[in-house]
């Protein structure tokens, strides 16, 4: 999702993203924009359930628009996730398989 997979999301660097997926100047980022423009950046049909899974983790009850906490929480757990993940390749590199 980042370029440097290490690099610490600051608060103000949310909010940047967040601005920009939020061109109606709402104070919600509607999930719908946010699968069109995912889409538009992964025309490839494989990665197309990967992104709605994960716009479905940023919306975990369904209604459609994401406040900012709504966002970070999102976007610090799938960081997390991709932390972890990272780690498991390294171990099983480490260890040869």
């Amino acid at each position: 999702m980042f370029s440097e997979q290490n690099k610490v999301l600051s608060v103000k660097d949310l909010m940047t993203v967040f601005r920009l997926c939020d061109p109606d100047r709402t104070g919600r980022i509607k999930i719908d924009y946010l699968q069109e423009l995912a889409h538009s950046f992964t025309p490839q049909t494989d990665h197309r359930q990967e992104i709605n899974n994960i716009l479905d983790e940023l919306d975990p009850n369904g209604y459609g628009t994401l406040s900012f906490k709504e966002f970070c929480s999102g976007v610090r757990a799938i960081r997390r996730r991709q932390k972890i993940q990272e780690r498991k390749y390294s171990l099983r590199k480490l260890k040869g398989k």
